[in-house]
């Protein structure tokens, strides 16, 4: 993609418009996943320790080149050390970020996860770290990531979860998140028709990219659920659409380079195509695709017969 750490694995970019141009944020981390099931070992030589999880993220600019030529990028001198998977967005003339930040415990040596906050990051210019501020759970889980913002014409908002639809809004001054919205599944859904063997109509999605908008009064995004095949991880992505009633609708699936672990965390809408980025290989990647807009209706479709 665009960015090789010297020490830490880089993947999950996010990406956003910034005028005529694409700002991303890289994660990079020093957990290094075997088998894509989370035995992970670490291999960061900044870490203090060999057990502690190192997690940091970088900023730029990029341009999406033509077909066959080379990614051309530009690395911006700010950090964001201590989040995963930072979202970024623009939102009253300032850049923003949700990201979560995890809680680490190392008994005996040996480091265990043991929950999640969400942070609205502030930034300042070419992404300076500005400040954070952490968001309460709604549901006072010591869990909470994935939570992703939604570019709504009348204000930003938050989203939850997708299914069911769970929107919030931030009050900036109370330090608390304000529901907006509690709604049900999709009015359609057409991820589930092209593999009915696996059994995923009972997974949750979960948050991916942005939420921005679209077309004829709707708002579009990415979102993922991952599930068990064969003693692996699989992450699969869909659209997801939204219209002013805040009714949504889930698209057919897609994979992007592997039937594996891989995580979209980016979205750009541009006149003629939609700009993704994505993390792929077991956390080890950073990559960006585009797709037309014709395409993405056709996601919105049931899946073609045998």
């Amino acid at each position: 993609m665009v960015l090789v750490h010297p020490d830490l694995q880089s993947f999950n970019p996010s990406i956003a418009a910034q005028g005529g141009t694409i700002v991303f944020c890289m994660r990079h981390s020093n957990v290094l996943t075997a088998g894509n099931r989370k035995l992970f070992g670490f291999t960061s030589k900044i870490a203090g320790n060999g057990h502690d999880v190192v997690n940091d993220s970088s900023f730029g600019s990029l341009r999406i080149p033509e077909w066959g030529e080379a990614l051309d990028s530009t690395l911006f001198e700010a950090r964001a050390p201590g989040f995963e998977d930072i979202r970024i967005f623009e939102h009253g003339g300032r850049w923003f970020g949700l990201g979560c930040k995890p809680e680490t415990q190392s008994p005996g040596g040996t480091t265990t996860f043991t929950g999640s906050t969400m942070h609205l990051i502030a930034f300042e210019r070419n992404f300076r770290f500005g400040g954070a501020m952490a968001l309460p759970s709604p549901s006072a889980s010591v869990w909470e990531k994935n939570w992703v913002p939604f570019l709504h014409r009348d204000g930003l908002r938050v989203v939850y979860r997708p299914s069911p639809f769970s929107v919030f809004s931030l009050d900036f001054e109370g330090r608390r998140i304000v529901p907006v919205h509690q709604g049900a599944g999709p009015s359609r859904d057409w991820s589930d028709g092209g593999v009915p063997w696996t059994g995923l109509s009972g997974i949750p999605w979960s948050g991916s990219s942005q939420i921005l908008p679209y077309e004829a009064n709707t708002y579009l995004g990415v979102i993922h659920r991952k599930f068990v095949f064969c003693e692996e991880y699989v992450f699969e992505h869909a659209f997801i659409r939204i219209n002013e009633a805040f009714e949504t609708e889930i698209s057919q699936t897609f994979h992007f380079l592997s039937y594996g672990e891989e995580f979209c965390a980016g979205l750009v809408v541009r006149e003629k195509d939609v700009v993704l980025s994505f993390g792929s290989h077991n956390d080890s990647r950073g990559y960006v695709a585009t797709l037309a807009r014709e395409d993405v209706a056709a996601l919105f479709r049931p899946h073609p017969g045998p």
